[in-house]
């Protein structure tokens, strides 16, 4: 593509026009996520569906919007985090139609992510109180020197 003129580039989504989705509307999008929930073929068992659901605000591309979500949830294995989008198209004039939705599930939480670094961390410290590591000249490179009948280090 040859560079352009104008210093926005043409060909990125639209901003947001209706914010975070509300009332009777979050409804209709929310019947749709959570057909989308079901269809996830590997769903751990006893997962439930909150009342809530944390929506971001939409985008729109090729002629539909985009409205992500998240919701965080418990299973019989433990906590989750189910996420996706639901997508529709929107007329100049009535109702939006044409819905569809993708959905998907992890286990690996924020929180977890910061416990692991955490962990990380104090095992970096207790490994240099240790000092387990050979000093650094003991990983240089060796050479032997034949006439002296002695290593270099």
């Amino acid at each position: 593509m040859p560079p352009t003129e104008r210093p926005i580039p043409r060909f990125i989504a639209d901003t947001t026009q209706e914010g975070i989705p509300h009332g009777r509307f979050a409804e209709r999008l929310r019947e749709e996520f959570a057909k989308a929930i079901d269809e996830v073929g590997d769903m751990p068992a006893g997962v439930e569906l909150p009342a809530e659901v944390d929506w971001y605000p939409e985008r729109a591309w090729g002629g539909r919007v985009w409205v992500p979500c998240s919701i965080k949830t418990e299973s019989e294995e433990g906590r989750l985090e189910l996420f996706g989008h639901v997508s529709y198209v929107q007329p100049p004039e009535g109702e939006p139609n044409d819905f569809e939705a993708k959905a998907d599930f992890t286990d690996i939480r924020p929180q977890l992510i910061h416990n692991l670094h955490a962990l990380q961390i104090g095992l970096e410290q207790i490994e240099e109180f240790l000092n387990v590591e050979p000093p650094a000249r003991a990983l240089g490179a060796m050479a032997y020197d034949a006439q002296s009948n002695r290593f270099i280090l």
